[in-house]
């Protein structure tokens, strides 16, 4: 019983503006003289009749806004999606913070694709939890690992993991100490640090290495040259 006004679409504006009023128009002379009758009557007529008032006023301002929708054409919310990582000629690009959702797009995409032997990282952090879990992706499915930009902070836990990395003339590798976000001490970082301390050395990084990293305030971050990341075994192959 809506918008009795809009049979034929107007193309301008102007035209909806026009409509949009006429549809308030006979909005208001209606709900107003039935508001005013409940008003002069008591009972659960009354009360009907005003809860009837309260919907057809809400049902004609909804259809007023999808009409100006309609024609300015304005988006709706898109629905949530995880990252999209790029695959091309065996290798995969997984890139944005280190956060579970990029762990499942990962998971996902090591069991939907194409075979892939590398995974080139690009990112400035984000979760350990999360790093670490990539990280077990990486290492399970035997992948080779390389950065051609800057991997820093929790992605150098998933760059680790390669069998063999490398990276490219322009890459970067930052490292620096852990970090609780939570005001509650939920966890204990020295033991966080200790558990991926023990993971590097048993990679074979050395222990110098491993000591200037975490010694290296979380405020802070260390980019180490080629050169040490090589003599660390940090990198062990050649681009």
């Amino acid at each position: 019983m809506f918008g009795l006004w809009s049979a034929w679409p107007p193309q301008t504006g102007a035209g909806i503006a026009t409509l949009i009023a006429i549809d308030l128009i006979v909005l208001v002379v209606p709900v107003g003289i039935a508001w005013r009758h409940a008003n002069l009557n008591i009972g659960g007529l009354a009360y009907v009749t005003k809860l009837l008032c309260v919907a057809v006023t809400i049902s004609t301002l909804f259809h007023c806004a999808s009409r100006l929708a309609r024609h300015y054409d304005i988006a709706q919310p898109a629905s949530p999606q995880g990252p999209i990582l790029p695959i091309s000629d065996g290798t995969i690009l997984v890139h944005g913070d280190m956060t579970f959702d990029l762990y499942d797009a990962l998971q996902a995409a090591l069991s939907n694709a194409a075979p892939i032997d590398t995974v080139i990282l690009e990112s400035r952090g984000g979760r350990v939890a999360a790093a670490r879990g990539i990280a077990r992706l990486v290492q399970v499915a035997g992948l080779d690992t390389r950065v051609d930009t800057v991997c820093a902070s929790a992605c150098t836990l998933a760059f680790l993991a390669g069998q063999n990395r490398t990276i490219g003339p322009q890459a970067r590798l930052g490292f620096h100490s852990y970090r609780l976000i939570s005001t509650v001490e939920t966890i204990s970082t020295a033991e966080e640090q200790q558990r991926d301390s023990a993971a590097f050395a048993q990679i074979g990084v050395r222990q110098d290495f491993i000591n200037r990293v975490f010694n290296t305030p979380h405020s802070d971050m260390w980019f180490p040259s080629a050169e040490q990341l090589r003599a660390a075994n940090v990198i062990n192959d050649t681009p």
